[in-house]
C-alpha cells in the first residue's frame, strides 16, 4: 500500500498540499449532501415540534368537546365553619337545605395512669385488637417491649387499624395514659381489645371517645330525610356533590347552592385559543422567508404543511351542519380572526354574555350532540367515524337491559336474633342483634359504593315489596357481579333466628366480559354430605374446532383443537390435584351418561365451591365451534362453611339491539354501533327503556370542537397521519444521504490513495534521474578534467 505521507523532497513540491486541495474539491459533493442532512434534519425537529404543539391544542379542544365542562358547578355553603364541600358537573343546580346533627368520631380508649413511660412494665403476653369486623390482630408483648412506651410502639408497627399514642393529664402520680384511636371513624371502626398480658401492671382500657356516626338531615319540614354516616366526608347524599363536615350544630340549618360554574367555561375556551394560536405562530415562523438573511423556515414551501394551516383555518371558521343550532359559528359568540397572520381573538363582552344566556348552546357549539325522540335514549358518546344525521337513526331495542341481582331464600320478618355478619362482594358487613328488617337494608346500603350492589326488600321473586332480602348491582349489563355470603345458617339447629335470610351458602350471580355463557349447578345429598358439582350448558357432540382455556378453580387449562369429549375430560382431570374437581361426561342435569361436560367437586361434606370459566363463548358469532360448553360466563356453585343456604338470582343483561338498522353491541345500558358500520360506527347510546321496541330516531350532530379534534387526531396519527408521513420521508432521505455520503467517503478514499500512489511513484522516479544525473555530472566531469590534462 502506498504511504499516505509524501515528503516531497525529490520534486520540491508540496505535494501532501496539492493531494489535500485536490481531495478537498473531491469532497464539495459529501459538503453538499452534509449540509443536505442538516437541513433535513432541522425538518424533522420541526415536525416534531409541529406534532407537540398539534396535540397540545388537542388537549385544549378536547376539555371543550366534553359535555362536563359546560356543566361544571360551583359549589357555595351558607356557613363554612359547618359544612364545606365541592360538586361535579354530574350535579343539579338547585339550592339544597342540611343540618348537621352530628359529626362521624373515632373510638378513643385510654388506660389507667402510669408513673412512667419506660420503668414500669406492662407484662408479657398478647395484646389482640380487633377494628369493626375486621380480623383481629395480634400484637405480641415480650421483655423487649413491655413498657408503655414499648407497648405503644409495638401496636402502631402492627398495623392494627388503630393509632396509639401517650398523653400526659397531669396527674401528680400516675399522669401517663396509653390512648388507642380508630383509623376509622363511625360505628363501623369500633375498637375491641383483648389482653392476655401477666406478670406486670397490664392497661386496662375505657371508653374516653365512642365511635359516633355522622347524622346529616337533608331537607327541612316533616319530609326532611336523616340519614346516618360512618364519616364525615359523604359523597352519596346529593347527587355529585361532596360534603366535608366540620362541626355539627343541630339548630343551625346550612344553605347549599350549586350554580353553572361560567369561570370554568371560559377558562377553557381562553386556553384553546391560547394553544391554537401559539401554534399558528409556529406554523407562520415554519413557512417564513427572511429577506434580511434572504433565508426561509425550515419547512417553507412544504405542501403537507400548507395543507394543514388551511385546514386548521378552515376547520375554526366553518360553521358546523346543524343548522337549527343557535349558534353554527365561532364568531357568533365573540371568537373571531382579525389580523392577517389567522390568529384568534376574543371578545369577552360578547363571550361572556353567550355563557351567561346560553351555556347549553354553547355546549352545542363545541360538543357532539344527540336529540332523541325518546326520553329513554341518550348520546352517550360517537367516533370519527360516526356520521352526522339531521334526520336522525332509527333505534330499535331487541333485549332491555337489567342488574344483576340476588334474593335471599328466606323471609326476615322480625328483628335479628343474633349478630350477623354478611359478606357482599367481598365486604363484610355487620348487622347487630336487634337490627329491624329495614335497618339490615340501611346498613348493607352504607357500603353501596364499594360493594357495587344496593339492598331492598321484595318478593321472593326479587319484585315488588315483601319480607324477602334482595341484592341488586348498581350497574346494568352481565359483567356485574354479586357474591353474598353470611356467617349464620338460615335453615340449620336454629331455623327462626331471623337472619339477613342468605344463610352460610355463598350465592353468586357473575359473568366475564364476552357472549353469555350456560350451564348449571348444584348441591346434591348423599346421605348427610353435599356433593357440588357444575354442568355445562351446551353439549360436546364434535371435536372442538378452535384452541381454548378453561380456567377451573383458578387454574387455566389448555385445551387443543381437535381434542374429543372424552379428551377434555380427561385432560381436565390431570389438574383434580390442584382443582380439586373431577370431570366427566354426562346429561344435562349432571347425572348418568352423555354428552355434558360435568366437574364435580371431590371432596363432599360441606358444600364446595366451584368456579368455572372458558376462554369462548358457546353461544355467540359462532354458536357451532364446539366449546367446551361453558362459554365466558362464570358460574360458581359451592359454599364457605355450615349449613346450605338458599337463595335466588338472576345475571344482568346487556341491552341489545340496532341503529339505524346497523348491528350494534350491548355493554350493560350502552349500545355502540359496531366497527365498520356505514353511519354509526362508534355511534355509542346510552338506554334506559325497560321493554323492548322502536325507541323512535336520534340526530347527531358535530360541533366545531368535535370536527377540530377528530381532525387533529387524524393528523398526529403515530403511523398513518400527515405529520408522522411526512417526518418519515425525510427519516427515508436521511437514510439515503447517509448511504449516498458513504459512497462519495469511499471514492475520496481511493482517490486520495491513488494519489498518494502516483505522487510517491513520481517523487521515486525524480529521485532515481536525479541520481542519474547526479551521476553523469560526476562522469562527465571527471572525463573533462582528462581531457583537460
Amino acid at each position: 500500500m502506498a504511504s499516505s505521507v509524501v515528503s516531497g523532497l525529490a520534486s520540491g513540491m508540496d505535494t501532501q498540499g496539492i493531494i489535500d486541495k485536490m481531495i478537498q474539491i473531491e469532497r464539495q459533493p459529501i459538503d453538499r449532501l452534509q449540509a443536505k442532512k442538516d437541513t433535513v434534519s432541522t425538518q424533522i425537529a420541526a415536525w416534531q415540534t409541529a406534532n407537540t404543539r398539534l396535540l397540545a391544542v388537542k388537549e385544549k379542544i378536547d376539555t371543550l368537546v366534553k359535555p362536563s365542562t359546560f356543566d361544571a358547578k360551583t359549589f357555595t355553603t351558607g356557613d363554612d365553619t359547618l359544612i364545606k364541600g365541592s360538586a361535579n358537573s354530574s350535579a343539579s343546580s338547585g339550592i339544597y337545605y342540611v343540618t348537621v346533627n352530628a359529626t362521624a368520631r373515632a373510638e378513643q380508649q385510654k388506660s389507667q395512669g402510669y408513673a412512667d413511660t419506660t420503668s414500669t412494665r406492662v407484662g408479657t403476653g398478647k395484646i389482640t385488637i380487633t377494628v369493626g369486623s375486621g380480623a383481629p390482630k395480634e400484637i405480641l408483648v415480650t421483655d423487649a417491649n413491655n413498657t408503655l412506651e414499648g407497648l405503644k410502639n409495638a401496636i402502631n408497627n402492627a398495623d392494627a387499624g388503630v393509632a396509639a399514642a401517650i398523653v400526659n393529664d397531669g396527674d401528680a402520680t400516675n399522669p401517663y395514659r396509653l390512648v388507642i384511636t380508630s383509623k376509622t371513624s363511625g360505628e363501623s371502626g369500633a375498637v375491641t381489645v383483648g389482653s392476655t398480658l401477666s406478670g406486670g401492671t397490664a392497661p386496662t382500657l375505657s371508653i374516653m371517645q365512642a365511635a359516633r356516626n355522622a347524622s346529616v338531615t337533608l331537607g327541612q319540614g316533616e319530609g326532611a330525610l336523616t340519614v346516618s354516616k360512618s364519616a364525615n366526608t359523604i359523597t352519596d347524599l346529593i347527587p355529585g356533590v361532596t360534603l366535608n363536615l366540620q362541626k355539627d350544630d343541630a339548630s343551625k340549618t346550612v344553605t347549599i347552592t350549586l350554580e353553572n360554574n361560567p369561570e370554568e367555561v371560559k377558562k377553557a375556551i381562553k386556553e384553546f385559543v391560547e394553544q391554537y394560536n401559539n401554534l399558528t405562530d409556529f406554523m407562520n415562523q415554519q413557512s417564513k422567508f427572511d429577506s434580511a438573511s434572504n433565508k426561509g423556515g425550515p419547512l417553507m414551501g412544504d405542501t403537507t404543511l400548507q395543507a394543514i394551516q388551511s385546514d386548521l383555518i378552515n376547520r375554526v371558521f366553518s360553521p358546523i351542519s346543524d343548522k337549527s343550532a343557535k349558534y353554527i359559528m365561532l364568531s357568533q359568540v365573540g371568537i373571531t380572526s382579525m389580523s392577517s397572520d389567522n390568529k384568534l381573538t376574543i371578545d369577552d363582552s360578547v363571550l361572556d354574555e353567550v355563557i351567561a344566556d346560553s351555556p347549553e348552546h354553547l355546549k352545542r357549539l363545541f360538543s357532539t350532540m344527540g336529540t332523541a325522540d325518546s326520553t329513554f335514549v341518550s348520546l352517550s358518546s360517537a367516533k370519527a367515524e360516526t356520521k352526522e344525521t339531521n334526520t336522525g337513526y332509527a333505534v330499535n331495542i331487541t333485549t332491555a337491559a337489567t342488574q344483576t341481582r340476588v334474593t335471599s331464600g328466606v323471609a326476615q320478618t322480625s328483628n335479628l336474633g343474633q349478630d350477623e355478619t354478611i359478606s357482599v362482594n367481598g365486604k363484610d358487613i355487620t348487622l347487630s342483634s336487634g337490627l329491624t328488617p329495614t335497618q339490615v337494608i340501611a346498613r348493607i346500603n352504607e357500603f353501596k359504593n364499594s360493594t357495587g350492589v344496593t339492598a331492598s326488600r321484595t318478593g321472593i321473586d326479587g319484585t315488588g315489596s315483601g319480607d324477602y332480602l334482595t341484592l341488586t348491582a348498581s350497574a346494568y349489563g352481565s359483567s356485574k357481579v354479586i357474591k353474598v355470603v353470611s356467617n349464620t345458617s338460615n335453615g340449620g339447629t336454629v331455623p327462626n333466628n331471623a337472619t339477613s335470610g342468605f344463610g352460610t351458602v355463598q350465592i353468586v350471580q357473575s359473568s366475564v366480559k364476552g357472549e353469555a355463557g350456560t350451564g348449571t349447578g348444584g348441591v346434591t345429598t348423599s346421605g348427610s354430605d353435599f356433593i357440588s358439582r357444575i354442568t355445562a350448558g351446551v353439549a360436546l357432540t364434535k371435536t372442538i374446532g378452535k384452541d381454548q382455556t378453561i380456567t377451573v378453580n383458578g387454574k387455566v387449562i389448555a385445551l387443543t383443537m381437535n381434542m374429543t369429549g372424552q379428551q377434555v375430560a380427561d385432560k381436565i382431570n390431570e389438574y383434580t390435584g390442584t382443582t380439586g374437581v373431577v370431570a366427566s361426561r354426562t346429561d344435562i342435569n349432571g347425572q348418568g351418561t352423555g354428552d355434558y361436560l360435568t366437574l364435580t367437586a371431590t371432596q363432599s361434606g360441606s358444600p364446595k365451591t366451584i368456579t368455572v370459566r372458558s376462554g369462548v363463548s358457546n353461544g355467540g358469532d359462532d354458536p357451532t365451534d364446539d366449546t367446551d360448553g361453558f362459554g365466558r360466563n362464570e358460574l360458581v356453585v359451592g359454599s364457605s362453611s355450615g349449613e346450605s343456604g338458599t337463595g335466588t338470582g338472576t345475571i344482568g343483561q346487556d341491552v341489545a339491539g340496532t341503529i339505524n338498522g346497523e348491528l350494534a353491541t350491548g355493554r350493560g345500558q350502552i349500545l355502540t354501533g359496531n366497527d365498520g358500520n356505514a353511519n354509526t360506527d362508534g355511534l355509542a347510546l346510552k338506554i334506559t327503556a325497560t321493554t323492548m321496541g322502536d325507541l323512535g330516531k336520534i340526530t347527531v350532530s358535530k360541533g366545531i370542537g368535535a370536527l377540530f379534534s377528530e381532525y387533529l387526531d387524524n393528523v398526529t396519527q403515530a403511523k398513518t397521519g400527515a405529520v408522522s408521513s411526512s417526518k418519515d420521508l425525510l427519516t427515508t432521505q436521511t437514510t439515503s444521504i447517509d448511504e449516498e455520503i458513504k459512497m462519495w467517503e469511499d471514492r475520496v478514499t481511493r482517490k486520495r490513495e491513488f494519489l498518494v500512489t502516483k505522487f510517491a511513484l513520481m517523487e521515486g522516479a525524480m529521485s532515481r534521474l536525479q541520481g542519474q544525473g547526479s551521476s553523469l555530472s560526476s562522469s562527465l566531469a571527471s572525463a573533462s578534467a582528462g581531457w583537460r590534462l
